[in-house]
């Protein structure tokens, strides 16, 4: 049942893209999102007693906001890594996460060894990790 709210928040979240206003606002919109599907989920089952009620939801969603800042300054900090990498490094990423590329793929697409691709990938993550850390270490 987990994965099929998974699934219909991802998709939902691909209708109302246009919706969501910012990054910052993308984790308290899935949050909310997620609360109501998997509410609707238990309705439809209705074998199962929900274990919470939506006041206790609704509190623990407030909760859960508290985050939201941090997450937007992980965000923004990301972000601002990315911007710091090679264009190299940085469509490597991309091509590897947004694409879904295993290192094999990546190679064949950019014409290079795969030994240099994960080489580069490695460095790449060691760059976003040093930059991440201080950043956030900054903000702390």
């Amino acid at each position: 049942m987990a994965e099929d709210v998974f699934q219909e928040v991802s998709i939902l979240a691909v209708r109302k893209r246009e919706d969501i206003a910012s990054l910052a606002h993308l984790p308290a919109w899935l949050r909310k999102s997620a609360k109501f599907e998997a509410l609707n989920a238990l309705r439809k089952q209705q074998r199962d007693p929900l274990v919470f009620n939506e006041k206790v939801l609704d509190l623990i969603e407030s909760e859960w906001a508290g985050f939201d800042h941090k997450t937007a300054d992980m965000l923004n900090a990301l972000e601002r890594c990315m911007g710091e990498l090679s264009d190299y490094a940085r469509d490597l990423l991309r091509q590897r996460y947004r694409e879904n590329l295993t290192g094999q793929s990546l190679a064949q697409r950019m014409g290079r060894p795969m030994n240099t691709v994960y080489v580069a990938l490695s460095r790449a993550h060691s760059a976003l990790a040093e930059c991440m850390q201080r950043r956030t270490s900054a903000h702390s």
